[in-house]
């Protein structure tokens, strides 16, 4: 990766045609105010983290270029066109340790192509991150790196509802709910991870897929939120209750089978342990829940008691042609028997 990070930086600065001077006198004008924005002290020396900086925005800025224009990719071997390795270097940009001042982008982009026509550097970077924009998100306020757009990116359009102050029960599990009657079904409509909803008996999910970098994701995201965000912490929300949902193996399988979960893990008992480890030493705030209310319903449901004998008559005894005709004969047989009893005793 350093050795790539050198070549675009080299090209980028060829490309633009402004001197090498010019960028480092811009970035010393902004480098105390980079420094503020790491939680921790800068213990590098001053030339270092300029330096630093200039190499990891041009290689940023260059990267942007070349995934927006595949001609330019060709001047490499294609590296962008390597599935793989383009998937490494997403990963590597979402990083909480990786991440650059995204002000410190604008202000080198503005001098690196000064001289050239490309697209805006905000336009460059939803195209870069198009896989993660599933809303559809055409623009964006103030970031303050590529890890805060990844989660305004999964942001409901929603707020938070306001809530009572009751206390919260967590939720029952999926195969436990499915017992009771409540049938699972993928919101293929939506584009926004947290838009889950229970309607009558149906709770309705948009569709979450798990990868090799899915854990190392969701836990800079809720790092991010946490530190940040205490107050909109929606992906750890959303984690909170998939943690409640999802048990053991078998409530992993129910939610693969009904489409609400594609594991590319493999084994759905490392799903399992993925989303139940997640939350570890993490602290659960459940004033601002946003899932505060579908708990609530699909807890009230499960308290019902014809809700579970309903479900237990469809799943034991009607679920398929054969065990519906084994229950008609069945009680067509004690039918009969019971008129027989009372023929014979009249």
């Amino acid at each position: 990766m350093e050795t790539l990070k050198k070549r675009y930086f080299k090209k980028l600065l060829e490309r633009s045609g402004t001197r090498l001077r010019k960028y480092i006198e811009l970035l010393r004008r902004f480098e105390e105010r980079a420094q503020e924005c790491y939680a921790e002290t800068v213990v590098m020396s001053s030339d270092k983290f300029v330096w630093m900086m200039l190499i990891d925005a041009c290689f940023i800025i260059e990267l942007l270029l070349r995934s927006h224009d595949m001609d330019w990719n060709k001047e490499d071997g294609h590296v962008l066109s390597t599935p793989w390795l383009k998937n490494e270097i997403h990963y590597d940009l979402m990083l909480l340790e990786n991440q650059i001042p995204y002000f410190i982008l604008e202000e080198v982009f503005v001098l690196a192509t000064v001289s050239i026509k490309v697209p805006s550097l905000q336009y460059l970077t939803l195209y870069f991150f198009s896989n993660y924009n599933i809303q559809k998100m055409g623009n964006f306020q103030l970031i303050n790196h590529f890890a805060d757009l990844i989660l305004i990116m999964y942001r409901p359009n929603r707020k938070k509802p306001p809530q009572e102050h009751k206390k919260f029960k967590f939720l029952y599990s999926a195969t436990e709910l499915r017992e009771a009657g409540v049938k699972f079904q993928v919101n293929s409509s939506s584009n926004c991870l947290l838009d889950v909803n229970f309607d009558g008996d149906v709770l309705t999910m948009p569709c979450f897929r798990l990868e090799d970098h899915t854990e190392t994701l969701i836990r800079n995201l809720m790092a991010l939120e946490l530190c940040h965000y205490p107050r909109n912490s929606y992906i750890s929300d959303y984690i909170f209750f998939m943690d409640n949902l999802i048990n053991t193996s078998k409530d992993v399988e129910l939610l693969i089978k009904k489409g609400i979960l594609v594991n590319w893990l493999g084994d759905s008992n490392a799903a399992a342990i993925l989303f139940n480890n997640l939350c570890n030493n993490v602290v659960f705030d459940d004033k601002s829940f946003f899932f505060f209310q579908v708990c609530e319903d699909l807890n009230t449901y499960y308290k019902v008691r014809r809700h579970k004998w309903k479900a237990t008559l469809r799943h034991d005894y009607l679920s398929t042609p054969w065990k519906v005709a084994s229950t008609v004969a069945a009680v067509t047989l004690l039918v009969l028997t019971l008129i027989q009893t009372i023929v014979s005793i009249l």
